[in-house]
């Protein structure tokens, strides 16, 4: 996420305030729909809304090098905003089922533990290859691991169920 604010910045010279009225938009999705979102896992289950929110993450990571204004960047942000609310309530729940009660504490904490190493690796190796390659790259890698990430949902719970 760094670097989005760097590519964004960059792209469209705009003072640091006119950035953070840009990013506002997803703030407040963050801030209301993961409560509906959270039902709407309890409800219909969690992988198809995880993939989903993944989906949206990647398509706006692939589409944002190529956005011509920032109007267009806030909209595209607000939409990955919209898919991490589905993806994260579903993923904590996904993790919580999975594991066993005595163990379910331990578990969430290692799940939080790689979350926090790819949040730690990822602007540094990102920004090497915004810096050195090309930034577009950079959001494109992004993207690619995320759909990736999708097909791996999708294959996983098709097996999981199939195996029920």
């Amino acid at each position: 996420e760094p670097i989005y604010l760097i590519f964004i910045q960059d792209r469209f010279e705009l003072s640091v305030q006119m950035l953070a009225f840009a990013f506002f938009p997803a703030g407040i999705v963050f801030a209301i729909l993961p409560n509906y979102t959270g039902r709407m896992v309890d409800r219909r289950g969690g992988p198809r809304l995880l993939a989903l929110g993944f989906l949206l993450a990647a398509l706006v990571s692939i589409a944002l090098p190529w956005l011509p204004g920032i109007l267009w960047v806030a909209v595209a942000y607000t939409l990955s905003a919209v898919g991490r609310t589905f993806s994260l309530p579903a993923e904590d729940a996904m993790v919580a089922d999975a594991a066993p009660a005595a163990d379910r504490g331990r578990i969430m904490g290692l799940k939080e533990t790689a979350a926090a190493f790819g949040a730690a690796l990822g602007p540094p190796v990102g920004g090497w290859v915004y810096e050195y390659w090309a930034p577009e790259l950079a959001f494109m890698i992004n993207g690619l691991l995320l759909l990736m990430t999708v097909l791996l949902v999708i294959w996983w719970f098709e097996v999981k169920r199939v195996e029920s």
